[in-house]
């Protein structure tokens, strides 16, 4: 590895090999000529090697019980040498992380190891569509490489100094593009030591996410259970809601990762937008964390350029009027509803 600052630990390489689903796969076939595959994947025997499926026959199954190489990448982003001010050509960089590893290729032959493998990697790739296993899968082969020899990788500008990251945060906020939100994540993942921007500062022991993952999705379902507005959705649809949404922000906390707090919001990005689940857990209550919330849901790029905002609440009118709401009608539910106008409609 040229930089020891790019270096991996296996646990942080373990973490993106569970959360992509594409590798590559690399070795040679019997008369010595190159392979390259793209492949389908997941892990499996308690993170201790993947599996993949192939043909019975083919260039895959010809290089089983050779040593291959597999590759792993995250493309996060490709930031433009603009958002470091003037300089070279080559301060545009793509920011990453992949983890490579070696391996024996090998044919599973039982069948109880394939049924159990074909049933990881469909839940995998297909959880819960409807899919079923036979007795005896036919016409399919299930390969598996132990990680032996693993290394990981991330450019995620910690070279850098902290005013460069912070400054680049800047940038990719206002860009604002979904692949933007990811990194600025990633970025203050990765580099701790980065100043919070203003659009990203909260209460102590916590911090907020701006481009939230499907586990995330999971907790909040569970934190907006039995609110007077969710009584009659199941988890699902409070899930689903979530990851559906063009504009959400989440709250963890800094010890544990819990989320803490969650908001929302639908919009179209120019004329409507209109606020949803606002709240934060009841141990993180009276700390001004819904405040940080709806401030920065108001700047969020989806948000942010659209003309009128608006949101419907029984018991938080104040609140919201202190951020510049105005009371409108009263909803058949009883709520009252509110908006927000930035420039004539």
């Amino acid at each position: 590895m040229k930089h020891e600052w790019a270096t991996l630990n296996e646990q942080e390489s373990l973490k993106i090999l569970r959360r992509e689903r594409i590798m590559h796969l690399a070795g040679t076939t019997p008369d010595g000529r190159p392979l390259i595959r793209p492949l389908h994947y997941t892990l499996v025997d308690d993170d201790s090697a993947v599996i993949f499926h192939s043909a019975p026959t083919g260039e895959k199954i010809e290089a089983v019980g050779r040593e291959v190489v597999c590759s792993v990448s995250e493309h996060i982003i490709d930031t433009p040498s603009s958002f470091t001010g003037s300089g070279p050509a080559c301060k545009a960089t793509a920011l990453y992380r992949s983890v490579q590893f070696r391996g024996l290729l090998e044919n599973v032959v039982d069948i109880a190891e394939i049924r159990r493998y074909l049933h990881d990697l469909m839940q995998t790739h297909e959880p819960d569509k409807g899919w079923h296993l036979p007795a005896e899968p036919r016409g399919v082969a299930i390969l598996r490489v132990k990680l032996g020899e693993m290394t990981g990788k991330a450019r995620l500008l910690q070279n850098r100094k902290a005013a460069e990251r912070e400054s680049m945060l800047v940038s990719l906020w206002g860009r604002g593009e979904e692949s933007d939100l990811r990194a600025i994540d990633a970025i203050l993942e990765t580099n701790p030591d980065t100043p919070v921007p203003p659009f990203l500062q909260a209460p102590d022991g916590c911090r907020l996410l701006c481009a939230p993952a499907p586990a995330h999705a999971d907790q909040a379902a569970i934190l907006l259970a039995n609110r007077y507005w969710t009584k009659e959705d199941g988890f699902t649809v409070l899930r689903d809601a979530q990851l559906n949404c063009p504009a959400w922000l989440v709250a963890v906390a800094d010890d544990t990762d819990e989320l803490i707090g969650t908001i929302r919001a639908g919009s179209d990005s120019q004329r409507q937008a209109w606020i949803l689940d606002l709240v934060v857990a009841d141990t993180w209550r009276k700390r001004g964390l819904g405040s940080v919330l709806m401030r920065a849901l108001l700047d969020h790029p989806r948000v942010r350029q659209t003309g009128r905002i608006g949101l419907a609440t029984r018991d938080a009118q104040a609140f919201c009027e202190r951020f510049g709401f105005k009371r409108d009608s009263v909803a058949a539910s009883g709520s009252i509803r509110m908006s927000l106008k930035r420039r004539n409609q």
